[in-house]
């Protein structure tokens, strides 16, 4: 469960929270008047979380290039494998 903490206290409490995310592998959910406002996580899970998101990203693209091909493809008109774009989307990165 991650903890909770209002941001008056994460101001002056800011170096230790790090500390405890950084070290202690802990996920600081920052509140203001009580909602959810931002979070403190460590670059582990961010690294995770920006992973899953480029993941996604890369996976919903495909799927609408193959949903596009299926679209276009008429009259014996050969179109790329979805696989050789990936391909050449990982060489250009």
């Amino acid at each position: 469960m991650k903890r909770q903490v209002n941001i008056a206290e994460a101001k002056a409490t800011l170096s230790a929270l790090i500390n405890e995310v950084a070290y202690g592998g802990e996920r600081i959910l920052l509140l203001s008047r009580g909602k959810p406002k931002a979070a403190l996580v460590g670059i582990e899970d961010l690294k995770r979380l920006e992973g899953d998101l480029i993941a996604s990203t890369r996976s919903e693209v495909l799927k609408k290039a193959a949903t596009l091909r299926k679209k276009i493809a008429f009259g014996g008109r050969k179109i790329r494998p979805v696989e050789e774009d990936l391909a050449k989307i990982r060489e250009g990165v």
